[in-house]
């Protein structure tokens, strides 16, 4: 495929969820989502979605997804970014630093076979979108990752900008890691780290269940990769869903610094379901309070009582 077909491809899967996304699909259900994820502050910057909901709308979109969301997870985001950035009930006097951070879309859902565990997760799974069920054992510290850093020059007075993406990225090749020094006439650079981009990141270890585990064999573990609003989310013991893409970084060769055959198998998390301890409503669906239902439990709480 080439870059021109790459493109269209890339527009037509972007048209298609945005008429996914319009008001009068779904009798407006992600509308008013959407709606409540831009006024409310406390809710997160991610569009949970439905896999059930886009297979009524397009079979062969939900299949697509499963089987390639490398191909469909950053045309929907793109979308989403743009429907929201062009929606009546989003004001101009209110563009703050913090509306400027790009929104994700999380997956839930049937995913039939793609439903797995740890110990279930083989090669044939690697690129898909998978939901791997698992105890939570290890979690690591979160540290920022540098997104995009700035750099002033002296001799210019003009201000420079680097972007960074890792093997994690969904969109473009990787990047390198050092920081320039110099610009193109050799003139030095000052690194403004007030100035620069950073995103939460946090890496995740699930194993089995012991009461899922096949008798005789050994429980295996994944490593999980979160970002942004997805950190300390999960905690040692958590029994938990990690859906996310289920990809092979490559390993460098610390001595000889070239590539070798040997794959490290990661997901890349876009939703995490909590097993046992969610808040459950009639439809089965996890459900939390609303700003509205918090408001009227205080208010109610607040009224004399008379015997």
């Amino acid at each position: 495929m080439d870059l021109n077909e790459r493109d269209a491809n890339f527009l037509s899967i972007k048209q298609d969820f945005a008429y996914f996304l319009a008001p009068d699909n779904g009798d407006g259900l992600y509308t008013d989502k959407i709606e409540e994820m831009i006024r409310d502050p406390t809710k997160k910057k991610r569009l949970i979605i439905d896999l059930n909901h886009i297979h009524g709308y397009q079979e062969t979109l939900r299949k697509n997804l499963l089987e390639s969301p490398m191909d469909y997870i950053p045309p929907f985001e793109e979308a989403l970014n743009d429907y929201i950035n062009h929606n009546q009930f989003q004001s101009t006097d209110k563009q703050t630093s913090e509306q400027l951070i790009p929104y994700k879309i999380g997956i839930k859902g049937s995913f039939g076979s793609h439903r797995i565990t740890p110990q279930k997760l083989m090669s044939n799974f690697v690129g898909s979108m998978v939901c791997v069920e698992g105890i939570v054992t290890k979690v690591s510290l979160v540290r920022p990752k540098v997104m995009e850093t700035v750099h002033y020059c002296e001799a210019t007075q003009q201000f420079v900008t680097q972007q960074y993406r890792d093997s994690t990225s969904l969109t473009g090749t990787s990047t390198g890691s050092t920081y320039p020094t110099t610009d193109a006439n050799g003139n030095p650079l000052t690194t403004e780290f007030g100035l620069s981009s950073y995103m939460d990141h946090q890496t995740v270890f699930i194993q089995d269940m012991p009461e899922r585990t096949e008798a005789g064999s050994m429980p295996q573990s994944i490593e999980c990769i979160l970002d942004n609003d997805l950190v300390d989310e999960c905690k040692p013991g958590d029994r938990v869903q990690m859906i996310g893409i289920y990809r092979a970084l490559g390993i460098r060769n610390i001595n000889g610094g070239q590539s070798t055959s040997k794959f490290r198998t990661v997901i890349l998390v876009n939703n995490i379901i909590k097993i046992g301890t969610d808040i459950m409503d009639f439809g089965g669906l996890q459900r939390s309070l609303s700003a509205s239902e918090i408001k009227n439990i205080k208010k109610q709480s607040k009224k004399k009582k008379y015997i």
